[in-house]
């Protein structure tokens, strides 16, 4: 899967694997999530898109404990989340099932969103 990734010059930029007694859950940011998705299903891997929001946290100790606790408190529900650091800055990806109201709670609590675009050129 890497190898046709790198292949096509599709870039990586985060990658998490989680697994159950059945199947493992691969989970990636790319630079090109269509391309990618299309590239993997074509060498037979099975393959969803799925939006997810991602923002910078300050890279200190307890900063993304802050930001949890601003959605516990609006009761945003989240299905999963993934932090990493790249330098001095932080990033955390978390999959909820609104984003809207994801994007209301980082804009409320002066967090900053992290495009797409963004993303692609860290």
């Amino acid at each position: 899967m890497l190898e046709a990734l790198g292949s096509e010059k599709i870039n990586l930029t985060a990658l998490t694997v989680a697994d159950t007694q059945e199947y493992g859950i691969l989970r990636l940011l790319v630079s090109e999530p269509e391309k990618a998705c299309q590239l993997l299903k074509n060498n037979g891997f099975r393959v969803s898109l799925t939006d997810v929001v991602s923002f910078f946290i300050s890279h200190q100790a307890g900063s993304l404990a802050k930001a949890l606790k601003d959605f516990s408190a609006e009761n945003m529900s989240i299905e999963y989340i993934y932090a990493f650091s790249l330098g001095d800055k932080a990033i955390a990806v978390l999959r909820t099932e609104n984003c809207q109201k994801a994007f209301e709670i980082i804009n409320k609590n002066n967090l900053k969103l992290i495009t797409e675009n963004e993303i692609k050129n860290l």
